[in-house]
C-alpha cells in the first residue's frame, strides 16, 4: 500500500505551546526504516523540553522518543525486518567510529546529539540507519506495546543497575524513587535482591506504589531531613542511586551512604550546578561518586529481555492513553504530576 504524503507531528513551538501539524511523510533513505507509530510514551526529557526549551534543539521541536510501531517503508539495504512487523526501537546508536564508541562507551559517543530520534508523537517516525544497524529490534509476540515502548528508559535504568554493581542483601535508597524511573529502578533493584530498599518521594500514594513494586519501607521527602532519617533508619547504606539533579539533593544522598558506600548520579542537572560535599567524607570513607547517562546497545536488549520476560510491571506507570490529537494535554497532565502518559496515533485502544 502506498504512503500518505502527509501525516500529523505534535510540534514545540515554544515552552508549554504544543500544536500538531500536519507535515510530509519522510522517506527511509539506505539503511533506515519508516515505522507507523501505535504508542508512545511522555517522558522527563520532553518535560524539561515543554518547560524550558532544549539546549540542543531550536524551535518547532518534534517530541517524542518511547514509541512502538509497525514497519511501513524499508531504505535500500535493511533486511532485518519487514514492512508489516510489529517492532521496537531505542532513541539513538552509537556511530562506530568516535573514540568513545571504540573503546565500548557508546553512551558517551560524540555524534550523540546528532543521532538522538526525536519525533515519535506523530503517525509516522523515521529511525536513522545507526539505529536499525544497532537498536531496532522485531517486538516479542504476545508483549504489549505499552509495555515495549518503556525500553529506551529502561535501557538507561538497566544502565545505572550495571553501573551501582548490587550485590544481594546489600542495602539501597532511591532518591526520586516514586516517579517513573524511580520506580524502574525500585523493582530492579527487587530482582536483584537489594535489602532493605528504601524510596523517597513526595506523594503518599506514589509512595505507596513504591511500597507496592518492591521498596521495603519509604520516607516522604518533605518529613525532614532526608539523610537524618535514613541515617536513624539504616546506619548508612551501601548504594544510593540519586535521580532528581536537584544539587541539594545530592549532598543529602552523599551524606546517606556508609563506609564504601557508592553513589549513583542518575538524573540530569542544570549545566553550571554545583554541590558541596563533604570531600574529607568521600577520602576517608573511601564513597564511590559516579555519573551515569544514557544507554547501550547491550542494556537495550538486556531491558527487553526482561519487558518482554513480565518481570517489570510497566501498567502501573501509565495513568491514560490519549489520541495524538491531544498531546497538548498529555503534556499538560505530566507537567501537573501524572505518571506517564500513552499517545496513540491511531486512537485510544492499545495493540497488542
Amino acid at each position: 500500500m502506498a504512503l500518505p504524503t502527509t501525516m500529523r507531528a505534535a510540534m514545540l513551538l515554544a515552552p508549554r505551546e504544543v500544536v500538531v501539524e500536519t507535515v510530509p511523510v519522510p522517506r527511509p533513505g539506505p539503511g533506515e526504516v519508516l515505522v507507523e507509530v501505535t504508542t508512545a510514551l511522555t517522558c522527563g526529557t520532553e518535560l524539561k523540553s515543554y518547560r524550558q526549551g532544549h539546549r540542543l534543539f531550536t524551535p518547532p521541536w518534534p517530541l517524542g522518543h518511547e514509541f512502538v510501531g509497525y514497519v511501513a517503508a524499508l531504505g535500500e539495504g535493511v533486511n532485518s525486518v519487514t514492512v508489516g512487523e510489529r517492532v521496537v526501537a531505542a532513541n539513538s546508536a552509537p556511530c562506530d567510529s568516535c573514540d568513545f564508541c571504540r573503546i565500548g562507551r557508546t553512551n558517551l559517543c560524540r555524534e550523540l546529539p546528532a543521532l538522538l530520534l526525536r519525533g515519535a508523537f506523530a503517525d509516522y517516525v523515521l529511525l536513522s540507519a545507526p539505529i536499525v544497524a544497532h537498536n531496532l529490534f522485531r517486538a516479542p509476540a504476545g508483549v504489549p506495546d505499552q509495555t515495549l515502548a518503556f525500553l529506551e528508559p529502561f535501557a538507561c535504568v538497566v544502565l545505572g543497575e550495571q553501573e551501582a554493581d548490587i550485590r544481594p542483601g546489600e542495602s539501597v535508597v532511591v532518591v526520586g524513587g516514586t516517579g517513573p524511573i524511580g520506580l524502574l529502578f525500585v523493582q530492579l533493584f527487587r530482582l536483584r535482591g537489594a535489602s532493605p530498599l528504601i524510596a523517597i518521594g513526595r506523594k503518599p500514594h506514589r509512595l505507596e506504589l513504591a511500597r507496592r513494586l518492591g521498596a521495603t519501607s519509604v520516607i516522604q521527602a518533605n518529613s525532614g531531613d532526608l539523610a537524618t532519617s535514613v541515617l536513624a533508619e539504616t546506619g548508612g547504606v551501601d548504594v544510593v542511586v540519586e535521580i532528581t539533579g536537584i544539587p541539594s539533593l545530592i549532598e543529602q544522598a552523599v551524606a546517606m551512604a556508609k563506609p564504601g558506600g557508592r553513589v549513583l548520579l542518575f538524573g540530569g542537572s542544570p549545566a553550571g550546578a554545583t554541590a558541596a560535599l563533604d570531600l574529607a567524607r568521600v577520602h576517608y570513607d573511601a564513597l564511590t561518586v559516579r555519573g551515569v547517562f544514557h544507554h547501550t546497545p547491550r542494556t537495550v536488549r538486556r531491558a527487553l529481555e526482561l519487558l518482554a520476560s513480565g518481570a517489570i510491571d510497566v501498567a502501573s506507570l501509565v495513568s491514560d492513553r490519549l489520541p495524538l490529537e491531544e498531546t497538548a494535554e498529555a503534556m499538560r497532565r505530566f507537567d501537573e504530576g501524572e505518571l506517564k502518559l500513552a499517545i496513540a496515533p491511531r486512537g485510544r485502544p492499545p495493540a497488542v
